[in-house]
């Protein structure tokens, strides 16, 4: 398998920067890996917060779960700040993850082009 078909199938379908650190580009590999689990960690925060908040107001109301109700004070326990959060994590995940993927294509594109031919 040529190395720039490698880094761009590792990081586009595996992890973003898994292909730089095959690739042996560990600056743009852990700078990648770095950058999207922070994302992950603050949508999985935001939504955890989000889930706390909802399962305190079921507990308050009686424990009656029904979906109207749960639709409802979901909406409720989104706020601007959580809601800009979620949208610039968001953003920054998939510009992270499209990076990767171009970046890990054009460093193994680069590999491949020092390998001599065989004959």
């Amino acid at each position: 398998m040529q190395k720039s078909t490698l880094g761009l199938l590792l990081s586009g379908m595996v992890f973003p920067g898994l292909g730089h650190l095959v690739l042996k580009a560990y600056k743009r590999g852990i700078t990648l890996i770095i950058i999207t689990i922070s994302c992950l960690i603050a949508i999985m925060m935001t939504a955890l917060k989000h889930a706390s908040e909802i399962i305190q107001k079921i507990q308050l109301e009686g424990g009656v779960i029904d979906l109207d109700s749960v639709n409802q004070l979901a909406n409720q326990a989104v706020s601007a700040a959580d809601q800009l959060t979620y949208n610039i994590s968001y953003f920054i995940l998939i510009c992270c993850w499209l990076v990767g993927v171009i970046d890990g294509y054009r460093v193994g594109k680069k590999k491949d082009s020092q390998i001599p031919p065989a004959d």
